[in-house]
């Protein structure tokens, strides 16, 4: 896998820190990638922490992880922001950041740094969970394809092709899901009083259509060899996405976001929030194209 040139990780105390170390160097040598360690001291505690010392600790980890390669910087300010800044002037095409389940939102899995990342970085985000006891690998790929052309699914393109390469680098088991329900004047028929056949062909002709979409997008995107399980739930995608992570012991999702029109710095879908308040597991986010990121108005907005 060769995906990645540039990668920023980010450095903290937080549970899970050594696990982004591991999936950075991990990377690195897969990809012949740079890679940078970032550390950001939030402004609350910039009086309380040597400055000095920390840069000195990260420059000293960047070089066990591969040196030459792998760099390191510590700022002050606020870590989402500083983060959204690096990407935009630097142009890292993927972000790696540890799950923190600070105090604040003790009841979500997801910290608030992560959260803003998954809504408002530019590039993919891999948000990794502390790493549980070895179990097998399974990848879950999040698909929505529409009718259409190739240009309707960059996206689930690239969610395909993102999942499939790392399901290669580490020898997982993929999972691909795509939730369905019925649509148009089918929607309402099958809530009158219908012949049990008529009902379940209606079912079946909705469901065939939906299969055809995501065969043609793997078939499309993924390398003619790959081994996949298909899940076609006719369900809300949330509610689809959480029960198969349970299911089957889901350990990295890779999914989208959805856009907004007109709104700056485009905000995920209903579903992708929904998920990320449910699950347990990494995940892996990916945007669509053209998306651009709010530095500048997330930058006034945390010095205000």
């Amino acid at each position: 896998m060769r995906r990645f040139k540039k990668i920023l990780a980010v450095y903290g105390e937080n549970i899970g820190a050594d696990d982004v170390l591991s999936r950075t160097e991990t990377l690195v040598r897969a990809n012949n990638a740079e890679a940078t360690l970032l550390e950001v001291i939030p402004l609350n505690q910039s009086a309380t922490v040597n400055h000095l010392e920390r840069t000195k600790r990260l420059e000293r980890l960047a070089r066990t992880l591969h040196d030459g390669q792998v760099t390191s910087k510590v700022v002050i300010g606020t870590p989402y922001v500083e983060v959204l800044e690096a990407v935009h002037r630097h142009g890292y095409d993927l972000v790696i950041v540890g799950a923190d389940s600070g105090a604040a939102i003790r009841d979500r899995f997801f910290g608030n740094t992560a959260v803003e990342l998954m809504r408002k970085c530019p590039c993919p985000v891999w948000v990794l969970k502390p790493a549980k006891a070895a179990k097998a690998a399974r990848i879950l790929a999040c698909v929505n394809p529409a009718g259409g052309t190739v240009a309707k699914n960059s996206m689930d393109r690239k969610i395909m092709e993102l999942s499939t390469s790392l399901a290669k680098m580490k020898g997982a088991d993929l999972h691909i899901v795509h939730a369905w329900d019925v649509t148009g004047k089918d929607r309402d028929t099958i809530h009158s009083e219908l012949h049990e056949n008529d009902y379940k062909r209606i079912l079946a002709e909705h469901e065939d259509v939906h299969r055809d979409r995501v065969l043609s997008l793997i078939n499309d995107a993924a390398p003619p060899d790959t081994d996949f399980t298909l899940h076609l739930p006719r369900s809300e995608p949330h509610a689809a996405i959480t029960t198969i992570v349970n299911q089957w012991d889901i350990e990295l999702i890779v999914m989208g976001t959805i856009c907004r029109t007109g709104i700056a710095g485009l905000l995920m879908g209903n579903a992708a929030e929904e998920v990320l308040r449910s699950v347990r597991c990494s995940v892996f986010t990916v945007k669509p194209e053209g998306f651009v990121g709010p530095v500048s108005v997330e930058r006034q907005f945390a010095e205000a």
